[in-house]
């Protein structure tokens, strides 16, 4: 089914000098929501106000590289009801027939290069990292360029936008609407070991604070085990406290977000920054290179992939710490397990933060689309339906825990996992120009897979880096 993008109310806060701006979910009532630029008649949401146009039923096509999303006539589960709900109610706005194809990551880019398929798609959906290269190569439209679309609007999350924008230049916009919650970071953890180790309600750390990296490090350690009794550790055979799929690459830079941290500040003109103060990194990096390579109780292995995954399976993991989508996939599988959010750095840290990377999935403009004001109306469209209707039915949620997950305490971790979403820009540019990956995401595996002194990296990317943001991103 064609999945449509953008919900949920985010805030871009100001952090201190050694951090930058971190998108929270909004804190303000329904009733403050209903206030917004958006003059409303009685009884009318801000969807409904978009006025009816009559685009002769002509067909809207909308790339996907998520299969899931492709079959836009199909209203089965619980997120494809929503999907097909919305819509059904853009094509009746517009008369249009909504049209979801789909197309392989690797392929996006040579399909909007070639000719032939010139102004083919309306919109695209994909990953963050796909829509950063397409764009680079200027096969997107800047989305602050896009017509009659509030890239700006409280209720377009133009906030998050902003705070993955350098100098108005992003090339994809992202948000609940988009249903990128699925890819939110977390713990899943096994019920049974935990138990067996004391910790029956583990639940009850997060809630008074002290889920922390060293709380979680500790637990790990405790549920190493020889279980076949041969004073030889096996990663086929043995009890391993934590993993996941990928453990020096996607997982160091969940774990890095999870310090309350983002790659880039900003520094007096509003250019990003490297957002290392030398002073301090040491300690957020020792525990990154700790967490990531030197832990004992780790699963052996940098990315050990499906091994990981079949450990837990089979009961033999504490902890697999990966995206909330893999719930899915871990449904039918006989471990009792549930979630938590990823760990605080220290208990003084006021939220628990959760990362969405460059696999996070959101919705960007042809450079050749053949009517940028449709698409642009469309695309506005999807956020005010989302914004009159998609908070009542907080759809991610619903559906993950309708579906996958077996206990209270793990759909309230959803929630609190939503409270500290982080969006970060060298994700949204990092993949299209390896300046912002050497400078950020690349910098620390580099460090961590070929132990590579970090201030040493850090002073040959500061400079560069600011040369090269300068003369990138000109008005």
């Amino acid at each position: 089914m064609l999945l449509l993008f953008f919900c949920g109310c985010a805030q871009v806060t100001p952090k201190s000098d050694d951090e930058i701006y971190i998108p929270l979910e909004d804190t303000r009532s329904d009733e403050d929501l209903q206030k917004p630029d958006l003059e409303q008649e009685k009884g009318k949401t801000p969807f409904d106000l978009i006025p009816n146009e009559d685009f002769g039923g002509r067909e809207f096509v909308i790339a996907t590289t998520d299969e899931a999303f492709t079959d836009s006539q199909e209203d089965s589960g619980i997120i494809g009801k929503a999907l097909f709900k919305r819509n059904r109610a853009i094509e009746e706005k517009f008369n249009i027939k909504i049209k979801a194809v789909p197309v392989k990551d690797t392929l996006l880019q040579t399909q909007l290069q070639s000719a032939q398929n010139s102004g083919q798609f309306d919109l695209i959906y994909a990953p963050m990292d796909t829509i950063s290269v397409c764009g680079a190569n200027g096969l997107l439209m800047n989305i602050y360029s896009v017509p009659l679309f509030g890239v700006e609007k409280e209720y377009a999350q133009g906030n998050i936008t902003k705070s993955l924008s350098q100098n108005d230049t992003a090339f994809g916009v992202y948000g609940n609407a988009a249903y990128d919650d699925r890819n939110m970071w977390c713990v899943y953890y096994n019920k049974d070991i935990l138990c067996e180790l004391g910790y029956s309600d583990i639940y009850s750390l997060v809630d008074d604070g002290s889920w922390t990296w060293e709380k979680f490090l500790e637990i790990s350690n405790k549920a190493l085990s020889d279980l076949d009794g041969n004073k030889r550790m096996s990663k086929s055979k043995d009890r391993y406290g934590y993993s996941s799929l990928m453990n020096t690459s996607s997982f160091a830079s969940a774990v890095f977000a999870s310090f309350g941290k983002t790659y880039f500040s900003r520094d007096d003109e509003g250019f990003f920054r490297m957002d290392f103060a030398q002073s301090k990194e040491n300690k957020y990096f020792d525990l990154l290179k700790r967490i990531c390579l030197t832990d004992s109780s780790k699963f052996p292995g940098n990315d050990p992939g499906t091994e990981a995954f079949d450990a837990f399976s089979q009961g033999r993991l504490a902890f697999l710490c990966e995206k909330l989508s893999i719930a899915a996939s871990l449904a039918y599988i006989p471990a009792n397990w549930g979630i938590l959010p990823m760990p605080k750095m220290s208990d003084w840290q006021d939220k628990y933060y959760t990362l969405l990377d460059g696999s996070t999935h959101g919705f960007a403009v042809p450079q050749k689309v053949s009517d940028s004001n449709l698409a642009g109306k469309v695309l506005d469209a999807v956020y005010l339906y989302d914004y009159s209707f998609g908070k009542e039915e907080n759809t991610v949620k619903t559906a993950f825990t309708y579906y996958y997950l077996r206990d209270s305490s793990s759909s309230n971790a959803i929630s609190l996992i939503k409270e500290g979403k982080v969006y970060d820009a060298a994700f949204a540019f990092g993949e299209g120009m390896p300046d912002f990956s050497l400078a950020s995401y690349g910098l620390l595996r580099s460090c961590l897979e070929n132990n590579i002194s970090f201030d040493q990296l850090y002073a040959q990317n500061e400079k560069p880096f600011s040369s090269f943001v300068r003369s990138e991103f000109v008005n």
